[in-house]
């Protein structure tokens, strides 16, 4: 992927909660999980990035099935995907998230319904049965964990999914500190 980055002009409420804490306190919260009224505008105001589907489904294509989307969210990636004719299972820990997903599965034909699997879960805890020759962590997805400790049981339980000679892909961002101190001093 490029190195573009994408600003939002919506200021998602969850920030300021976070920074309402994190400000407040100097300890620093977890992700509040997306509820019902995020869920149903996440397609809208987090459309993702410019050929990121696509990158996302060559890499896929390479790799071969089974692949795993961690924090798959409304299943933008996943869908894609699965008509690609891939097999893949999404985890994500936000149940109204999973339930627009399945709502848009539901839609698709029995043959590609076949193809994806849908599980509550989150990506420092999750436990499967099975091992990915591809893991995927879209639309920076891997950033709502604040802390280094947080990071480190992701990976490690990440790479308990891996097959041997499986990859890791994840997108983040580098911010830019210049323009985060501009919009802390706006507040």
């Amino acid at each position: 992927l490029s190195a573009r980055h994408h600003i939002y002009p919506i200021r998602h409420r969850h920030v300021d909660e976070y920074h309402r804490f994190y400000r407040g306190t100097g300890v620093i919260q977890p992700m509040i999980r997306y509820d019902e009224a995020d869920a149903l505008l996440y397609d809208h105001y987090a459309p993702g990035l410019s050929g990121d589907v696509r990158f996302y489904l060559e890499e896929a294509m390479q790799a071969g099935p089974p692949v795993l989307e961690i924090g798959c969210g409304t299943g933008q990636i996943l869908i894609s995907i699965a008509e690609a004719g891939i097999e893949i299972i999404g985890v994500d820990p936000a149940p109204a998230m999973l339930s627009l997903a399945r709502n848009k599965v539901v839609r698709l034909s029995s043959e590609i319904r076949s193809r994806i699997n849908l599980i509550d879960g989150d990506m420092q805890t999750f436990a499967l049965a099975q091992r990915f020759p591809l893991i995927i962590v879209t639309y920076r997805t891997f950033m709502h964990l604040l802390t280094q400790a947080a990071q480190e049981k992701a990976l490690n339980n990440i790479r308990k999914h891996l097959t041997p000679d499986g990859r890791l892909i994840f997108n983040i961002f580098d911010p830019r500190h210049d323009i985060i101190a501009k919009e802390e001093h706006k507040s």
